[in-house]
């Protein structure tokens, strides 16, 4: 049994907020937030909304989603991504663009297509996990 590298681990991450924030309907967004020196992370820009409001409303549809028959997720799969979301991919920051916010996940750092050179097992079961619920969320969304 291979080990899961760091960089597979962060790239799993990235992929699970990824398919998490665009199944809520928001649009994931590369960002350098303040003191992350050059480094990019998973962000979503929005008209004012903060961190916390923005945190609810995933979690809220997640719940929703869950106890929706022809939701994408069962509701144990969506109470484990909502624990997810509000443990493991750390508490989400905030920064005012002038005409509203970006809300980020500092802890989450973003993969560019380019990066997709490891064709590891774990990249390739994110791969397809992610394809798999978007596939899920389009056929629901009908």
């Amino acid at each position: 049994m291979s080990r899961v590298t760091e960089e597979e681990e962060q790239r799993l991450e990235f992929e699970k907020l990824i398919s998490i924030l665009e199944l809520v309907g928001l649009e994931p967004k590369k960002y350098s937030g303040r003191g992350m020196r050059g480094k990019h992370c998973v962000a979503v820009h929005t008209d004012g909304d903060n961190a916390t409001k923005v945190s609810i409303d995933i979690m809220s549809a997640l719940a929703t989603d869950g106890l929706n028959p022809q939701g994408s997720f069962t509701p144990l799969q969506a109470c484990e991504l909502i624990e997810w979301i509000s443990n493991e991919a750390g508490v989400p920051r905030e920064d005012s663009l002038g005409h509203g916010r970006v809300v980020y996940w500092s802890t989450v750092y973003w993969f560019d297509a380019s990066s997709e050179d490891d064709d590891s097992e774990e990249v390739k079961r994110a791969d397809h996990m992610y394809d798999q619920m978007k596939d899920e969320a389009l056929f629901h969304n009908r």
